[in-house]
């Protein structure tokens, strides 16, 4: 479901967590959300090209991502970043 090295550690119904051990943009086979939000870790969450979940980072470690919902947010295309 997440492009190696990377790992999906966690799935449920508002989100996902990701271990990541380098640093890279890793494709996350989730349909793309305006909604996800990066809660714990440092990256970016967006949107591949074709509708999938993109998580980028510099470093490696655990990403968790959950949907919270904002009217503003349906209406943003810039991935939503935590540093």
């Amino acid at each position: 479901m997440v492009e190696r090295p990377a790992r999906l550690t966690g799935f449920e119904t508002d989100g996902f967590t990701v271990d990541i051990p380098q640093p890279g943009t890793y494709r996350v086979r989730i349909r793309a959300t305006p909604y996800w939000k990066v809660e714990r870790g440092s990256a970016c969450v967006g949107r591949t090209g074709d509708g999938w979940t993109e998580v980028s980072t510099d470093v490696p470690g655990e990403v968790e991502v959950r949907a919270r919902f904002s009217p503003g947010a349906r209406l943003a295309d810039d991935p939503d970043c935590r540093t």
